[in-house]
C-alpha cells in the first residue's frame, strides 16, 4: 500500500432539475459542485466506485508502473493506492463499509480474477472460491463483514456467493438450471440483490434473503430482462437497478416490495440504469440521443412523484456515470478519464 498527497479539484457547473414524467418539465437551475478525485502521484485514468456514510470512496486507478491499482480516498480527497496478490499484475476496489475496515474487490493473478478485501491497514486478503472454481470477484460488503459478489469455474459463468465474516464462501440459489447469476450488492440484513438467468435464458433481477433462498423481482410490463445493482443497507429494503420495456431499451428503475416502478429520464434520453441507492436518493446513468453518457441522480420520497438530475460533467467530458451515491447524496462515479465526486448544493 502506498499513499500520496493528493487534492481534489473543485468546478462549479449548472445543472438543470427535471421533474418526473414523459416530457419532464425543466426547473430553474441550480449550482452543482463537482470534485475531480486525483489519482496518487503519477497515476491516472481514476474511477469511484462506492462511497461509505463517512464519505470515504474507493475506486482504481491506472498507477505509475502502468498497471491498474485498487485506490481509496478519504474525505479530503488525500488517495491511497493499494497493493496486489503475490504474483499478481492488477486490482480494483468495488466496495467499502462504515466502519472503514474493510474493502473488497478484486485481484489478477496469472490471468485469473480473486475477490480479495483490503484491511484498514491495506493488508490485503485472498477470499478464494466455491470448490473446483478458478475465478471470483467481490463486489459488495455490509457493515458486519458479509461480502457477496461470484465465483467462476471457467471465466464467463459466474455463480453469485456470499462470503461470511469468517471467510466461508457459500452459493446462492438460482433461478434455474442456469447457474449463471452474480450478486451486485448486500444490506446490514444480509439481503443480497444481483441477477440470475432463468430457464428461459433471460437475465433476470433477484433478491436473496440471509438464507440464500432466491427470490425473482420481476420485470417492467414487455420487458424481458432485469438487473439489480444495490440496495438500502437497513430502512426499507428499496432495490434498484435496471430493466428492458416494451421498447426494447434499458430503463432505470426501483422495487419496492412487489412493486416495480420506472424512474422518469431526462428529456429526449434512451437508456438508463441506476447502480447506487442512498436515503431517498438513487444515482446511475442515462444516455442521450447523441450517444454520450450523463451522471444522473433521483430524488424520491416513497409513494411521491421521483425527480430527475443531470448531474455536472468535467468540460469536454462525453461519459460521465454515477456509480454509487452516499447517505447524504454524494455521488461517485467517473467522468471522462477522472474519478469524481458530486456535491448537491
Amino acid at each position: 500500500m502506498s499513499s500520496g498527497v493528493s487534492s481534489w479539484r473543485r468546478i462549479v457547473v449548472v445543472a438543470a432539475l427535471a421533474v418526473a414524467g414523459v416530457g419532464a418539465a425543466t426547473a430553474p437551475a441550480y449550482a452543482d459542485t463537482i470534485e475531480v478525485l486525483d489519482c496518487p502521484p503519477g497515476g491516472y485514468g481514476g474511477q469511484a466506485n462506492a462511497i461509505n456514510a463517512w464519505g470515504v470512496v474507493v475506486g482504481e486507478c491506472v498507477g505509475a508502473d502502468g498497471r491498474n491499482h485498487a485506490v481509496r480516498w478519504d474525505q479530503d480527497g488525500g488517495a491511497t493506492e493499494f497493493g496486489f496478490l503475490p504474483g499478481g499484475t492488477a486490482s480494483a476496489a468495488t466496495g467499502i463499509n462504515d466502519s472503514q475496515d474493510l474493502v473488497v474487490g478484486l485481484s489478477y493473478v496469472n490471468g485469473h480474477s480473486r475477490a480479495v478485501s483490503w484491511d484498514r491497514n491495506g493488508v490485503i486478503t485472498d477470499l478464494g472460491t466455491l470448490p473446483g472454481h478458478t475465478d471470483s470477484a467481490a463486489r459488495g460488503v455490509n457493515g458486519y463483514g458479509t461480502i457477496v459478489g461470484s465465483s467462476d469455474p471457467s471465466q464467463g459463468f459466474p455463480q453469485a456467493v456470499r462470503w461470511a465474516p469468517d471467510g466461508t464462501v457459500t452459493a446462492l440459489a438460482t433461478l434455474g438450471l442456469r447457474h449463471v447469476s452474480v450478486a451486485n450488492a448486500v444490506n446490514n440484513h444480509d439481503i443480497a440483490v444481483g441477477t440470475s438467468t432463468g430457464p428461459d435464458g433471460r437475465q433476470h433481477a433477484v433478491r436473496w434473503d440471509a438464507t440464500g433462498a432466491v427470490t425473482d423481482l420481476g420485470t417492467l410490463p414487455g420487458g424481458t430482462d432485469c438487473q439489480a445493482n444495490s440496495i438500502t443497507k437497513d430502512f426499507d429494503f428499496t432495490i434498484v437497478g435496471t430493466c428492458t420495456g416494451s421498447d426494447g431499451s434499458y430503463h432505470a428503475v426501483r422495487w419496492y416490495g412487489s412493486t416495480i416502478v420506472e424512474l422518469p429520464s431526462l428529456p429526449g434520453h434512451v437508456n438508463g440504469a441506476v447502480t447506487g441507492v442512498g436515503d431517498g436518493t438513487y444515482a446511475g446513468s442515462s444516455m442521450a440521443p447523441d450517444g454520450s453518457y450523463h451522471a444522473v441522480r433521483w430524488d424520491s420520497i416513497r409513494d411521491t412523484a421521483d425527480t430527475v438530475v443531470d448531474l455536472a460533467a468535467i468540460p469536454g467530458a462525453t461519459v460521465t456515470v454515477a456509480r454509487a451515491v452516499g447517505d447524504d447524496g454524494t455521488v461517485v462515479g467517473q467522468s471522462g478519464s477522472h474519478a469524481v465526486r458530486c456535491l448537491m448544493n
